[in-house]
């Protein structure tokens, strides 16, 4: 039987997506695919990076999450996140970014063109493809011990930016406490 999100994932899934209008795009993992294992720089560095940025996050939590971080979500298309998912291969998707980047290449469109024309944007092309307004990966959530603390990582392609994201649950509601842009992102 395959795994499902916990109560405490979802409840932060819910979070993370409340944010969102219409469906969101994930892309579907596979199963064959091996978790990329933390390095030994970001095993070095990353969890300094995380305390100075986050006053306050514990290592337990921390630790957690480095392990995690690189295993996606587990949700499926009945994952009651408060929008609908719909999930498509990464190679549909990757296709999909490709042909349309070398596609405007070869008709010359510009930031200009697209501003001129929305409906030519690669974004509003998307919405036509896949009837969602965004595509998002996001790994599974990092626990302290008392999961009271939690970290997560979240991309969403409209923003192309990599946030970690740390939530607290207080009286048993989680809450944003703060975020923090990726290195790369």
């Amino acid at each position: 039987m395959a795994q499902v999100a916990d109560p405490d994932e979802l409840a932060i899934y819910r979070i993370l997506f409340s944010g969102i209008v219409g469906p969101v795009v994930l892309a579907k993992p596979d199963p064959a695919a091996k978790p990329k294992q933390p390095d030994a720089e970001e095993q070095a560095e990353y969890p300094d990076s995380l305390k100075k940025q986050l006053p306050g996050l514990q290592e337990a939590t921390i630790a957690a999450f480095i392990h995690c971080r690189s295993f996606p979500a587990l949700l499926n298309s009945k994952s009651d996140v408060g929008v609908k998912l719909i999930f498509v291969d990464k190679s549909t998707l990757d296709g999909f970014w490709r042909k349309t980047d070398v596609d405007d290449a070869r008709r010359n469109l510009t930031l200009d063109d697209y501003r001129k024309h929305p409906e030519e944007s690669p974004w509003a092309r998307f919405e036509k493809r896949f009837s969602a307004r965004d595509f998002v990966q996001v790994s599974r959530v990092g626990f302290n011990t008392t999961r009271t603390q939690a970290l997560v990582s979240w991309y969403a392609g409209s923003d192309e930016e990599v946030l970690t994201i740390w939530l607290k649950k207080q009286n048993g509601k989680w809450t944003i406490k703060d975020s923090v842009m990726e290195a790369g992102g």
